[in-house]
């Protein structure tokens, strides 16, 4: 949405966001450096963090206030921040991709699919969420190896 300002005339930009996920879904964040989860998911394994804050993508800062695990149906994800002022959960591609051994993150036009390098299996997948336009985390596999990231309830 463009509007016209009243110094020089010149054209000023605004972003409007909808929230449309619920608190408990995890969006898929090519942009994020970190695991993240907000107050509504429930942590196991809390533990103290290194950090006390990190920087979102709008150059705002928030508290982080410890660490843990968030229990999935069939598996686990690590590592994961609690940060207490975000609206939703976000899962780091870059967390995924550079903890635990040889994982590749691929996206295609309607899914994405976690999956383990030395074996070419799939550890887990994430859908589109069409409202949105992003990737939302869907189930863990059964037929994968845990890593340091994602461990398998079945094994």
């Amino acid at each position: 949405m463009l509007q016209k300002g009243a110094k020089n005339d010149k054209k000023k930009g605004k972003a409007l966001i909808a929230r449309v996920a619920p608190s408990s879904t995890l969006i898929i964040d090519s942009g994020a450096s970190h695991h993240m989860g907000c107050l509504h998911v429930e942590f196991s394994n809390i533990e103290p963090c290194g950090m006390s804050q990190i920087m979102m993508g709008n150059d705002t800062i928030v508290l982080v206030s410890s660490s843990g695990s968030i229990e999935m149906d069939g598996g686990t994800f690590n590592q994961v921040l609690s940060v207490p002022d975000l609206s939703t959960n976000l899962l780091s591609v870059y967390q995924i991709t550079h903890l635990g051994e040889g994982i590749r993150v691929e996206f295609g036009p309607n899914s994405v699919i976690i999956r383990e390098l030395n074996n070419d299996t799939t550890a887990a997948e994430g859908k589109e969420d069409y409202r949105s336009w992003l990737y939302t985390f869907s189930h863990f596999t059964s037929d994968s190896t845990p890593t340091t990231l994602l461990t398998h309830a079945n094994e």
